[in-house]
């Protein structure tokens, strides 16, 4: 019996020296990095990522707490510098102070880069229309998306917009329906398919938006004389079995 105990702890002991070694090796691992390194690899990662240059940031390491202050081009910038400092160690709280520069623009010129903005849209739709308000860098979007995941896509494409300091979205998922999927192809093909209106489909972002809603059709959206916004509408009343077409096209002077 003694013999077999001997050669137990033979094989156990060595096993459990290499337990307390892999342990004490994980307790090390754990042990919480200091301030002043949370910060180093804050700003690493900032420069890294191009959110430095530019910028006017400080940033406060202490007591638990990542402080940032300064000003920053864009609310997309803002937002992305607290993700980042919150991904460095989610133990820290953040406190976000940063403030978007204006550089003295006006709602108009926000609202007109916004506009610039939701057009780039990796996911930009004829289907959708998304129309901007701005009332002193607060900007509020409205209007319609096929897709509801759209909503918050062309939300956080309005955020990289100068001078943005707020995005409000008010943009409603239109209800889903193959009859009005049907009705949507239809209505484009006799619109970006007709002989004098199919110019519009070659610009980089063509500017008649088909909103199809319980089978009503409403365009929206610019085009060059009345013309083309009348006769768009007949095409998709007259070919079509729509409830109704509403026009909503503006007519812009060509530049």
């Amino acid at each position: 019996m003694g013999s077999k105990s001997g050669w137990r702890l033979i094989v156990i002991l060595p096993l459990l020296i290499s337990l307390m070694v892999l342990s004490g090796y994980r307790v090390n691992r754990a042990e919480e990095p200091s301030d002043n390194a949370v910060k180093i690899v804050l700003e690493h990662r900032l420069t890294r990522y191009g959110l430095i240059q530019g910028n006017q940031i400080q940033i406060t390491v202490a007591h638990g707490t990542i402080t940032l202050n300064g000003e920053v081009a864009s609310l997309d910038q803002k937002e992305k510098i607290a993700r980042y400092a919150h991904e460095v160690d989610d133990t820290y709280a953040i406190q976000n102070n940063l403030t978007v520069r204006t550089a003295n623009l006006t709602d108009q010129q926000i609202a007109d880069s916004v506009r610039m903005q939701l057009d780039k849209y990796v996911l930009w739709s004829i289907f959708d229309w998304v129309v901007p308000q701005v009332s002193n860098g607060v900007v509020t979007l409205t209007g319609w998306v096929v897709d509801s995941w759209h909503s918050d896509g062309y939300a956080n494409q309005a955020k990289k917009a100068p001078g943005v300091k707020q995005v409000i979205n008010h943009i409603e998922s239109l209800p889903v329906s193959f009859t009005d999927d049907h009705l949507r192809r239809q209505a484009a093909r006799l619109i970006y398919d007709d002989g004098i209106l199919k110019d519009y489909g070659y610009r980089d972002v063509p500017t008649i938006h088909i909103i199809v809603d319980m089978g009503v059709v409403t365009l929206y959206g610019t085009v060059n004389s009345q013309y083309d916004a009348d006769r768009a509408a007949s095409l998709v009343s007259f070919r079509t079995n729509a409830f109704n077409v509403i026009d909503r096209l503006q007519v812009v002077s060509q530049k």
